[in-house]
Parts: structure tokens; C-alpha cells; sequence
């Protein structure tokens, strides 16, 4: 059913985008309308303009109202290019693989095959259907079929590579239609004096093939050179997304691919020697002492001059207040009272804990299970998993929920967060960053640091109502 949701998206969005842009680009071309009067739009720079800014509006509408159910890509080579990208990421974080591509790709061949049909019904035969050809520019060159090549596979590598890096990020997620709308728009503005622009196989292919045969149907002559040309419209697109998908691979994932070994390792070792650190642990604990201390003389000397009260009554509060700091050494537990405690179950702790805590830990766990993770919980932990891959694990400690999170400390070290590094401990090192809820606010901030981990893991979260994917380990 959810591949079947997306189906119908972009088949809807190429629809709408050839039914409109195509349109356009159609009606601009002619030099009267139905009824002979003279058609505005028939001049070559309104025509361009006006058709590139239809391409532009048009897919920026589509990116709200289908990008949550399908991610809106209404192209064959920007899937092409999310196929690409899919396949350089290990296994367990691929979201988009060849079944979902030939789904997209075949949605997207029926949406414009439909809109081609709608616009034989709305505007005749001969109304040329929006199809690409090499334009008069460069139509006399010898080179011209090669000066089109690269002027699509160019355009398509910039539009794609537009595409892939502004959905990298959940903070330029919100403004990704406008975005991709505008460098739509900017790509046309370039492209249609050359080659009239496609960076669209399937906007291409089925607006050339009606150009060619549906007035011939009709005996009229079709457009030959929309169906002679149109390999150029249908390759070229693909050639320019999987060099941008390449380009995005150099750009970004890289890093993302060394993230958690050479970036990690490097963190640690500077973290010893940069002061990272040091303030967290040190400052606390020598504070309190030294306060405690200097409290302590302070009446001493000041009641020196009564005579006797000295050693009777403030040496007793001293060698008192002296026992109660080393009372706080419940370190020397026997090996049978460490193991009794160390034994209890998590869901025994959490049974024990305040109302508070289990307030706090159902949040967080409600919050993890909303991007499709799957709990397990275990004697000491709960782990939110997905295809035996740790996320996030939280554990009860005291009064505070400890939480590990699959994520680099490192990109916490200039931000209000204070996280610990427990990557140094063997069964930490695949969830290396630790931060304790407290409190309100830093409920707020775990639930921060969890979208940060699912942005880097590219896990989205469930649309209301639906069903959590099976996990490799059920």
C-alpha cells in the first residue's frame, strides 16, 4: 500500500507537470488561438520565459503537495540518481532501490502519456505537444547534435545535484521547493534556446512521439525531427544524473562514509589533549572541595579568642563533616551486593523509578518508534534498532535516563549540548555519544539529538497511521 501511495504521487506530478508545462510551452508556440485571435505569448522571449517559469511553479507546487508521499521526483533521472546514491550506503540505510525505481519510473511514463492525451483533447492534433528539438541557434552547426548532448547532460547534472544535496539536510528540507523550482526555472531560462530544454526522459519521450505520429493520424505531417531527436531528450538526462550523483557521492558521501571510523577515532584522540572535556569532569569536582574547606576554617579563626569552645564544640562538626565526605564511597561494594544490583532488569528499574522518569522514558521511546525503529529490550537496556543497526539505547540511572546515540560527539562540540564521549568503552563504540535527561529541557534536547541521528541514518519518520516495517531480527 505505501508503494502503491507513491505510485499514484508521481504519476499525478508528471501529470501535472507536462499537462501544464508542456501546455504552455504548446499554446505559447502558436501564433493565433482557436478563435484566430493574435496570441500574446507567440513572441520568442515571452515564450521562453513564460515556459521556463511554468516549469519552475509548477514542480515547486508538486514538491508540497506529493513530496511527503513519494519525495516528488517526477523524473526519471533524479530516480536514477536516489538509485545511485541508495547504492553507494550500506544496506541497512537504503530507502530506494530498483523496485521502487522501475515503480517510479513506469508512474511517471503514465502520467505523461495521460497529459499528452489531455492536451490532443484541449488543443487539436498539430499543437506541437510541448516537444523538444535542437532550436535555430545551433540547428546550422555541424557539431549541433553534440553541442545538444551537452548542453542536457550539463543542466541535468546541475538540476539533480541541486536536488540530492538540498534534501541531504532536515534544516533546508522546508525550503527544497522553492529551491528546486527556481534551478528548474534557471535551467529552461539556459537551455531553451539551444535545445529547448528536457532534463525530463519522460517529459521527453511521450510529448515527441505524439508531436511525430498523432498528427499523422490525422493526415497531417508530424514533427519528424521530435522523434529522430528525441534519444538526445531520453539519454542525455541519465548521462547528466548519475555524473551528478557521482559529484554528490565526492561531495558528501565520503565523509559520511569514514564517519564511523577515521572521523571517530581522530575525535577521541584530539579530544585527550583540546580541553574538551576537562571543564565537564574537573570544574565540579573541584569546586565543592574547596568551598568545603575554606567554610570550615573560617569559624575556627574567628572563634579562636573564646577559650574553650574550640576544641569542644567546632572540632566534633569538623571530624563529622569529615566522616560524611568519605561516607559518599559506595564504591566499596562487596562483588556479590555489585552483582545483585547490576542484575536487575531495566523494566524492574523503571517499574521502581518516579512517575517522572517513566514520563520521561515513554516520551523518548514513543518518539524513537515514530521513525520506525523497533525496541528491544533487554536486561540493562532498551535499544531502538532497525536491521541490527543500534540507533539510540537508553538505560535508568539513578534519577536520570542515560541515552547513547549512534551519532559522532564531535558535532555537538560547538553547540549548548553537553554530550561525553563513551566510544573508548568497547561496547559503546557503535553509539558513542552519551547525554543524561534531567530534565524539561534536556527531554527537548535528547529528542534534538534523535532527529539529528535519523538525518544522518536518512530515516524518515512514519506517516500518521502507518505500519512499522518488519525488522530483520523479528
Amino acid at each position: 500500500m505505501k508503494l502503491f501511495k507513491k505510485f499514484i504521487a508521481e504519476l499525478f506530478g508528471t501529470f501535472c507537470l507536462v499537462l501544464f508545462a508542456c501546455g504552455v510551452a504548446a499554446v505559447t508556440s502558436m501564433s493565433t488561438t482557436t478563435t484566430g485571435a493574435t496570441n500574446i505569448f507567440a513572441n520568442g522571449a515571452t515564450h521562453e520565459i513564460a515556459t521556463a517559469l511554468t516549469f519552475g511553479l509548477v514542480l515547486a507546487a508538486m514538491c508540497y503537495a506529493i513530496g511527503g508521499v513519494s519525495g516528488c521526483h517526477i523524473n526519471p533521472a533524479v530516480s536514477l540518481a536516489f538509485l545511485l546514491k541508495n547504492l553507494f550506503l550500506p544496506k541497512e540505510k537504503r530507502d530506494f532501490g530498483w523496485k521502487e525505481f522501475f515503480v517510479y519510473v513506469i508512474a511517471q511514463n503514465i502520467g505523461s502519456f495521460i497529459a499528452c492525451l489531455i492536451l490532443l483533447v484541449f488543443l487539436g492534433d498539430s499543437n506541437g505537444f510541448g516537444a523538444n528539438t535542437i532550436q535555430p541557434l545551433i540547428a546550422g552547426s555541424s557539431n549541433a547534435v553534440l553541442i545538444a548532448c551537452f548542453v542536457e547532460i550539463i543542466l541535468t547534472m546541475v538540476f539533480v545535484l541541486v536536488i540530492l544535496a538540498v534534501t541531504r539536510s532536515k534544516k533546508t528540507l522546508r525550503i527544497s521547493g522553492v529551491v528546486i523550482g527556481s534551478t528548474l526555472t534557471l535551467v529552461h531560462l539556459v537551455g531553451i534556446p539551444f535545445t529547448g530544454t528536457s532534463v525530463n526522459p519522460a517529459r521527453a519521450l511521450w510529448p515527441d512521439l505524439f508531436a511525430k505520429f498523432v498528427p499523422e493520424l490525422y493526415g497531417h505531417t508530424g514533427n519528424a525531427d521530435a522523434l529522430t531527436q528525441s534519444w538526445i531528450y531520453v539519454v542525455c538526462p541519465l548521462i547528466g544524473a548519475a555524473l551528478a550523483a557521482l559529484l554528490y557521492w565526492v561531495f558528501y558521501m565520503v565523509k559520511e562514509k569514514n564517519y564511523g571510523v577515521e572521523v571517530e577515532e581522530d575525535f577521541v584522540v584530539n579530544n585527550v589533549t583540546n580541553n574538551y572535556y576537562a571543564p565537564i569532569n574537573n570544574a565540579p569536582v573541584a569546586q565543592p572541595v574547596e568551598k568545603k574547606e575554606e567554610v570550615k576554617p573560617e569559624p575556627i579563626k574567628e572563634e579562636k579568642p573564646v577559650e574553650e569552645e574550640k576544641p569542644i564544640v567546632e572540632e566534633k562538626p569538623v571530624e563529622e563533616e569529615k566522616v560524611v565526605e568519605p561516607v559518599v564511597v559506595p564504591v566499596e561494594e562487596t562483588p556479590e551486593e555489585k552483582t545483585a544490583r547490576n542484575n536487575i532488569p531495566f523494566e524492574q528499574r523503571i517499574e521502581e523509578a518516579d512517575q517522572e522518569l517513566r514520563d520521561k522514558y515513554n516520551e523518548l521511546k514513543k518518539y524513537c518508534l515514530s521513525y520506525d525503529l523497533h525496541s528491544r529490550v533487554s536486561n540493562d537496556y532498551d535499544t531502538m534498532r532497525l536491521h541490527r543497526v543500534r540507533y539510540v539505547v537508553i538505560a535508568v540511572r539513578g534519577k536520570s535516563l542515560k541515552i547513547h546515540f549512534n551519532i559522532n560527539p564531535q558535532h555537538y562540540a560547538d553547540s549548548t549540548i553537553t554530550v561525553l564521549d563513551d566510544s573508548a568503552k568497547n561496547k559503546y563504540k557503535d553509539v558513542p555519544t552519551v547525554f543524561k535527561v534531567k530534565s524539561g529541557l534536556s527531554l527537548k534536547r535528547a529528542k534534538q539529538i534523535i532527529d539529528d541521528v535519523m538525518a544522518e541514518a536518512g530515516i524518515k519518520k512514519l506517516a500518521e497511521g502507518a505500519e512499522h516495517s518488519k525488522d530483520d531480527e523479528e
